[in-house]
């Protein structure tokens, strides 16, 4: 069985790191998810996001798509990617290990 990292990001200060990490995570044959929230969403306006969008599977707090005013149908994810911090707490649960940035 493969070993799992979930990362939450709440910040918009360090996409480059999160970047690295999903990047050496998957290149050991790690399965990546992330959960986006409050200003951690900022980040989907990134050049590279959709880069992120192709390596990992990427969840996004639907309430703070809001309050961030971000429109959900200009990002490259589908509605299945909107979720509340319910999926979160799931994902606490399903990971072997779990980071916060």
């Amino acid at each position: 069985m493969a070993q799992s990292l979930g990362i939450l990001v709440c910040s918009d200060r360090h996409f480059d790191h999160v970047f690295g990490v999903c990047g050496a995570a998957r290149g050991k044959g790690i399965r990546v998810k992330l959960f986006l929230t409050h200003l951690g969403l900022r980040l989907t306006r990134h050049p590279r996001f959709e880069d992120l969008t192709a390596s990992v599977d990427i969840t996004l707090c639907r309430d703070g798509l809001k309050s961030q005013d971000i429109q959900a149908d200009t990002l490259p994810l589908d509605g299945e990617a909107h979720a509340t911090q319910a999926s979160n707490a799931e994902l606490i649960h399903s990971c072997d290990r779990y980071l916060v940035f």
